[in-house]
Formats: structure tokens, sequence, C-alpha cells
């Protein structure tokens, strides 16, 4: 099932070195945006990104051949406690988008030419060895489903078990493009964390003492999950209307 092969390639450290580094959240409503030119007859190529709200850049251009095809990336941090990451990719030319958070009990990829939508989990993480030498696992149960085929996997992530893996080394890995700097907005990654830290603090004690919610910039809160606000679906329907 290549739906199955292509979630389980996604669960690699994209970061190269053997250093682990300390982790750190991103604040609330920060905003990361990037893009990948990608060409439309390339099978292998995959864009490994996690789903937070800052990542690895570089600057991005606005030239471009005509025959490449276009992904594009926004992520939001919509929570402080608990921590939510948000993120939506889209690809209009393929008709393919996907709408996910961290955090979240499902998330889903839909392919609009199809007509299909692929319902899946995210498993949990585990951070081991945190006082020596940190590593990281993934354990859970999870399920992958389409409701309009019916098709279904289960997937378990064992802890400590014997494990199959794919070889992400064949995956070429695509670097992002990214705004520069003076053309970002105030509330995106690297221009956001030139200052900060107690701001972001006092904001959430703010908050906390009027029980009034952030206003989030692209995603709204539907039940349990983070819906990008102008997801591509959305987006035919009101040009068809």
């Amino acid at each position: 099932m290549l739906w199955v092969e292509w979630y389980l390639s996604s669960f690699h450290a994209g970061r190269q070195g053997s250093v682990a580094k300390k982790p750190y959240n991103p604040i609330i409503g920060e905003t990361f945006h990037c893009s990948w030119r990608l060409s439309p007859t390339e099978n292998g190529t995959s864009p490994q990104d996690g789903g937070t709200a800052r990542g690895e850049n570089t600057t991005a251009t606005e030239n471009g051949a005509n025959d490449e095809v276009l992904l594009t990336y926004c992520a939001e941090q919509v929570s402080h406690h608990p921590p939510i990451s948000a993120f939506y990719f889209e690809c209009p030319d393929k008709q393919i988008c996907m709408n996910a958070s961290i955090y979240t009990k499902s998330s889903e990829i839909e392919l609009l030419k199809l007509d299909e939508e692929y319902i899946f989990g995210l498993p949990s993480a585990y951070a081991r060895s945190i006082l020596t030498y940190p590593w990281a696992e993934m354990g859970d149960k999870i399920t992958f489903t389409c409701p309009q085929t019916n098709v279904s996997a289960n997937i378990t992530f064992h802890t400590k078990g014997e494990t199959k893996s794919i070889d992400v080394n064949n995956l070429e890995i695509m670097r992002k493009r990214v705004r520069p700097l003076k053309s970002q907005g105030e509330f995106e990654s690297r221009k956001l964390w030139q200052h900060l830290e107690e701001r972001q603090r006092e904001g959430e004690r703010h908050r906390k003492e009027t029980q009034t919610a952030f206003p989030t910039k692209y995603f709204h809160k539907e039940g349990d999950a983070w819906i990008y606000n102008s997801i591509l679906q959305n987006e035919n329907n009101k040009q068809v209307s």
C-alpha cells in the first residue's frame, strides 16, 4: 500500500549529526512558511520535514522553471499549554493537500482528483536517556483509513522491538525555499526568534487570567483537530459556486 510506505518513511531524523540538542517549543502564534519546486516527473523526491512551526531554511528566489511543480507549506503554533503545532501542505498542480497537527487525534491527506481522503494518527514520541546520551523512539498503534474506498491499515510502532525499515537514504531530500528576513511577517520563525521569551510567558499569563484564547491566524479548531482556514478543496468549491 503506497500510502503506508510514504507514512512510515516520514519517521526519521531530518537533522544530520550525532550530537543531541535540547528541543524547545515554538511560541504561540509563531508561523513558518516555505516551498519546494519539484520536477513533475520525479517520483523519489520527498521533502522530509516534521510538523513543527520551525525549520532550517534557504533563501527563496522567485525564479523557477515553468514545468516545475510547486509544493507549499504553512505551520502555526496554535497552543502553548499543551504545545500544539498545526501544519498544512498543498500542491495545486497535483490536487493534493494535507492538514495535520502535532498532538491531535487524527490527520488527513486529500487526493482531490480521486475524491479520496486518507485519515491517520501520529505515534507518541518517547525521550530516552535524557541525562546521559538522549535519543527518542516512537511507540503506538495507529490506524490508516480511507472512508471512500473502505481501505484500512493498522500500524504498530514497537518500542525496543524488532523492526523492518525503509532505507530513507535512497530518498532525495529537497532543500526548502524561505523568504528573506525582510519579507517575513512579524510572527514568522526566523524574524520572531531574533528577540523573545519573557513576552511569551507574560502573554500566556494574561490569557489565563482573562480566560481568552489566542487568536490563531491560519488555523481554527474543530473538535480535537486544527484545520487550515483555506484548504485546497474549499477554495475549489468557492470557484465552482
